[in-house]
């Protein structure tokens, strides 16, 4: 949620009257991603390294691993891992709503990690394209305010006279 989104909040009445509830997602204990995505987060959010773990200065401003990458050349099929970071996508969002105005208070963040949690949620990182899927909702709409119904001052016994006439 960049500008776009701080708008149409202002928008809709102003991000103070909204509530935000971030549901059930991978969490930082699962959720690792390669140099692009640090780079990405890094070109977008001043906050970004408060939400990775792991290698992210180097990746985030696309540094080599190695300075002479041939002195450490391996052969085919014995090259490491690609070192790679840890992302809180929870922080990052609430970061971002925060950001747009959206008090923290109002602010409710599920700390089920979608990964971890095999026997409630499904999982493309864990389980791979054969899975199923989560669904998420927006709603928006007035909240009305009950109102105590307005107290009529006691009738007259000639008003109910009056009344029963009325309705032969």
């Amino acid at each position: 949620m960049r500008a776009e989104g701080s708008g149409l909040l202002l928008h809709l009445g102003g991000a103070g009257t909204f509530t935000a509830v971030v549901g059930p997602g991978i969490g930082r204990c699962c959720y690792e991603v390669g140099p692009e995505v640090t780079r990405a987060f890094a070109s977008q959010f001043d906050a970004a390294a408060e939400w990775f773990d792991g290698q992210f200065e180097p990746q985030a401003e696309g540094e080599q691993q190695h300075w002479l990458p041939w002195l450490t050349m391996m052969p085919p099929g014995h090259q490491p891992e690609p070192q790679r970071a840890r992302l809180d996508l929870r922080a990052a969002n609430r970061r971002q709503l925060v950001d747009a105005g959206v008090s923290p208070k109002r602010i409710a963040v599920s700390t089920l990690c979608t990964k971890c949690r095999a026997d409630l949620f499904f999982s493309y990182r864990r389980e791979g394209s054969g899975t199923g899927r989560l669904m998420a909702v927006i709603g928006i709409g007035e909240t009305k305010t009950r109102r105590a119904p307005a107290k009529r001052p006691p009738r007259s016994k000639a008003a109910g006279k009056r009344r029963k006439r009325a309705i032969r």
